[in-house]
């Protein structure tokens, strides 16, 4: 077993030798403003270009582990610099990059609309006159607005840039997980990586796990662009009623737990009679409600089972197409030579860091998910202490409010007895 594990570390260790890093970027000292430049354009689209800021972020596991945060409201962005250009002749390629939308946390989704890219751009590429609809290698990054959220990964191909879709084969109405995006849409690091193979093949992965549904060949996601390899024959035949796609389901013998049921609120344990409460003047002192940290909501079933009706997936009689014709050469990006950073914000508060691209997804993997597990941990950490300190304080709130009414309740009840007794 000591012979297995040592050889499984000096595989790994070899992998990270004999990676090759094209290109990283962890904005660790003020210099980053010297390397990226800013577009001198003064606006596009009828919105200006905003500015980044040097800085970890309000909520962050260090306060001295920087990156760069989205400063202006209702602002697109577009900064880029230039580096040794490449190409991924039979190489696999990797980008990737962590990002957090910080102003969830106080905005919540209301009134939040943010898309922030990495672009792979020509050797030729100009960083003063960035130009956001100019000709670009690959575009990749998260688009996210309250009624969407996605993660974008545009290609150059033929002579123009088209628009990723999804995989025909891989919709909700088949595949029971969960509810797509299938990964959250929060506040806090996350890891963003985009892998690109030389069999045609890529894989979009999330905080290092792979997203399925986003991933496959370059055929079956840029269709438009490429014509397919068959052809439906008849569109007229229909599917039988009781043919069942559904390769899992829920399953339906799952039963809630006897200890879901929980109360919403409760009263506050921290919470305890103010010394100065006076019982006759101020009355029966209560204790203030909270949140039940145990409160689940509604029980919703899980547990996900193999469908036992499954038939597989139905589809249209097919034929060979015979204007199909292989391109094995689908996958490569040539001339590599610039990265841009460019997006979109209503509100600022979005910071983005960590950016390596890389033929090698161990290495990235290796280095990306361990760094974002500890920073997404400890800005949850962070950030409950920021609720917890608002939480005390509006119970202090509470407490003078509730005292402050009573008062005035107690000073009516007194004037009304002065002036029933002048009547008398």
């Amino acid at each position: 077993m000591i012979i297995h594990l040592s050889a499984l570390v000096a595989c790994l260790s070899l992998s990270l030798v004999t990676a090759k890093i094209y290109f990283e970027e962890s904005f660790d000292d003020p210099s980053w403003e010297e390397r990226w430049i800013r577009t001198t354009r003064q606006e596009f689209r009828g919105k200006p270009f905003g500015y980044f800021n040097w800085t970890a972020g309000k909520y962050s596991a260090d306060p001295t582990d920087k990156g760069i945060r989205t400063m202006d409201k209702e602002s697109h962005y577009a900064i880029s610099r230039k580096f040794p250009r490449f190409n991924n002749k039979d190489k696999t390629l990797v980008i990737q990059f962590t990002l957090k939308y910080e102003i969830k946390l106080e905005l919540g989704d209301a009134g939040h609309c943010a898309a922030l890219f990495i672009k792979l751009l020509p050797s030729s590429h100009n960083p003063k006159y960035y130009d956001p609809e100019a000709k670009y290698l690959m575009k990749f990054g998260p688009d996210s607005c309250s009624s969407a959220h996605k993660i974008e990964s545009d290609i150059y191909y033929r002579g123009r840039n088209w628009a990723f879709s999804r995989r025909a084969d891989h919709d909700r109405a088949v595949f029971v997980y969960m509810p797509y995006p299938f990964f959250p849409d929060d506040a806090y690091t996350h890891l963003y990586t985009f892998v690109i193979h030389p069999n045609n093949t890529f894989e979009k992965r999330f905080d290092g796990k792979i997203i399925v549904e986003d991933s496959g060949h370059f055929e079956q996601c840029w269709q438009q662009i490429h014509p397919t390899r068959q052809l439906h024959v008849n569109y007229s035949d229909e599917r039988p009623e009781d043919w069942d796609e559904r390769e899992f389901i829920l399953d339906p013998t799952e039963t809630k737990p006897l200890d879901w049921d929980q109360p919403k609120e409760i009263p506050d344990p921290h919470a305890s009679q103010p010394d100065d409460w006076d019982t006759v003047a101020d009355g029966q002192w209560e204790h203030p409600l909270i949140i039940n940290p145990d409160y689940k909501g509604e029980w919703q079933p899980t547990r996900v089972i193999p469908n036992p009706d499954h038939k597989g997936r139905w589809s249209h009689k097919m034929m060979d197409n015979p204007k199909y014709v292989e391109d094995p050469e689908m996958y490569l990006v040539k001339d590599i030579g610039a990265i841009g950073i460019e997006g979109w914000h209503e509100q600022p508060g979005t910071v983005l860091d960590n950016i390596l691209i890389t033929d090698d997804l161990e290495l990235a993997l290796a280095r990306g998910v361990p760094w974002q597990a500890r920073a997404h941990a400890a800005e949850i950490e962070a950030w409950g202490k920021v609720c917890e300190a608002e939480r005390l304080e509006r119970v202090k709130e509470f407490e003078r409010m509730k005292k402050d009414r009573q008062k005035m309740k107690n000073i009516i009840k007194n004037q009304a007895k002065r002036h029933h007794h002048d009547e008398l």
